[in-house]
C-alpha cells in the first residue's frame, strides 16, 4: 500500500496494475475538489472539526437519561474502539497523505495532520456513530428514517470534508466508511440482542439480572427493617403503652 503514494513509470501497453488504478483515480477526484467554492470550504471546516470527536458531546445529555443512558454509552465504546482499529490499520498500510505525496495538494484552510492516510479516521468514526444511532433509532422514534438520513448526511460531509481539505485519498474515505460502518452495525447487534435477552429469565443475561434483583430486594428489605426496628416513634409507642416499662418499673412510687 505505500506504492500508492508513487507513480512509477510504465510501459503503456502493460496492463494498469490495481493499486496504480486507485492511485489515478485519486489524484483525479482529488484535482476536481480543489475547486470547490470557497463559502463550502469553510462548512467542510466545521464538520471536519465536530468529526475529529467533539460531535461526541452531542451524546453527553443522553447519559442522564435512563433509557438512553446504554445506547449513549456505547456511542462513546463504538467511538473508540473505532478509533483503536483505524490507527491500527493505518500503522499497518503505511500510506502517505496526498499532502505529503503530491506537491500540487497542499492542505487548504488546516494544517497538515500527522500520521498515516489509509483509512480515514473521520470517515471511519463518522459512519461507525451514524450506523449504531440509525439501526437503534427505531427503539425511540416512529419514524427512524428521519434518524438514518441526518446521521448518514452528517457522516458524509465529514468524510468529503477531508479529500477536499486535501489531507485524505478518496479511497481512504470509501475505506473508512466501510469500516466504521461494520463496526456500528456489530455494536448495535450486540446491544439489541442484549436488551432482548435481559428481560428473559431462561438467558444468561436474564439469570443474571434475576440475581441482582434478589441481591437488592434482600439489602432493601433488611435496611427496612433495621430503620423500623430503631424507629423513636416506635420507642416512645412502646413507653406509652399500658404494658410498657412505667407499670412494671419496682422504683417508681405510686401515685
Amino acid at each position: 500500500m505505500r506504492a500508492l503514494a508513487e507513480r512509477p513509470r510504465r510501459d503503456n501497453s502493460a496492463p494498469v496494475p490495481v493499486g496504480q488504478a486507485i492511485q489515478q483515480f485519486d489524484e483525479s477526484v482529488l484535482r476536481a475538489l480543489r475547486d470547490t467554492p470557497g463559502w463550502a470550504v469553510h462548512v467542510f471546516v466545521v464538520f471536519t472539526f465536530i468529526g475529529a470527536g467533539w460531535g461526541l458531546f452531542l451524546f453527553m445529555p443522553f447519559l442522564l437519561w435512563a433509557r438512553t443512558r446504554v445506547d449513549a454509552l456505547f456511542v462513546v465504546l463504538t467511538a473508540g474502539i473505532t478509533n483503536s482499529t483505524v490507527s491500527l490499520v493505518k500503522g499497518w498500510v503505511g500510506r502517505l497523505r496526498p499532502c505529503e505525496s503530491l506537491g500540487w495538494c497542499t492542505p487548504i484552510t488546516i494544517a497538515a495532520p500527522t500520521g498515516w492516510s489509509f483509512p480515514s479516521g473521520h470517515a471511519a468514526g463518522s459512519f461507525a456513530v451514524a450506523t449504531f444511532v440509525a439501526l437503534r433509532a427505531r427503539a425511540y422514534t416512529d419514524k427512524p428514517w428521519i434518524v438514518v438520513v441526518v446521521m448518514y448526511v452528517y457522516a458524509a460531509i465529514v468524510a468529503l470534508s477531508r479529500p477536499v481539505l486535501g489531507v485524505h485519498y478518496p479511497s481512504d474515505i470509501v475505506a473508512g466508511a466501510v469500516l466504521g460502518s461494520t463496526i456500528g452495525w456489530g455494536f448495535a447487534v450486540f446491544v439489541e440482542h442484549a436488551q432482548r435477552t435481559w428481560t428473559v429469565p431462561e438467558t444468561r443475561l436474564g439469570r443474571f439480572r434475576q440475581r441482582l434483583r434478589d441481591r437488592r430486594g434482600v439489602g432493601r428489605a433488611g435496611t427496612v427493617a433495621v430503620a423500623a426496628a430503631d424507629s423513636p416513634s416506635d420507642v416512645v409507642r412502646e413507653a406509652r403503652s399500658p404494658g410498657g416499662s412505667d407499670r412494671g418499673d419496682p422504683g417508681r412510687s405510686p401515685e
